[in-house]
């Protein structure tokens, strides 16, 4: 007999930095090009099942994608309440995104719901085809997961 466990996961990070499109390539294997401001929360949900060890587990995500724009703190304390995890999203295009992780998001989390597992994710095209330099504006240790954008992508550097 499998488990069933719900969890809430937060998906952050400044506007603009693919957080809906990360959630649509996860959820139902699309992509698109167009940039749609997300306004307020939404929340997606993916179901999961996981063989770990010989012991199934199903699982459902329920993801929030919360607006990118600091300072809405209202609707950041209410998205975050019951949150079991944060995905943090930056742009390797942006240096700055990734500075506002420390600087703003991960500050903003420990604040409303204290310290939660978090994964950090670097995205985009480009930058990502040279090596990341660590350190910069961040102040902790990063693993960085990258995630291309497209299949295409995705195959043209299987070519090379």
């Amino acid at each position: 007999m499998s488990e069933y466990f719900k969890k809430k996961v937060l998906i952050l990070g400044d506007g603009a930095v693919g957080k809906t499109s990360l959630i649509r390539r996860f959820v139902v294997d699309k992509f698109s090009d167009e940039y749609i401001t997300t306004i307020g929360t939404k929340t997606t949900k993916k179901d999961l099942l996981l063989d770990l060890e010989g012991k199934e587990w199903n699982v459902s995500l329920l993801i929030w994608d919360v607006l990118g724009q600091k300072g809405y703190t209202e609707v950041q304390t209410s998205a975050f309440q019951g949150a079991k995890g944060v995905i943090l999203v930056y742009d390797v295009s942006r240096p700055e995104t990734r500075g506002s992780l420390v600087d703003y998001w991960i500050p903003r989390v420990w604040k409303v719901v204290g310290r939660l597992p978090m994964v950090v994710f670097a995205n985009k095209k480009g930058p990502c085809d040279r090596p990341l330099r660590r350190g910069g504006p961040a102040r902790f240790p990063l693993r960085t997961v990258r995630v291309h954008r497209s299949p295409d992508e995705r195959q043209e550097r299987r070519r090379r």
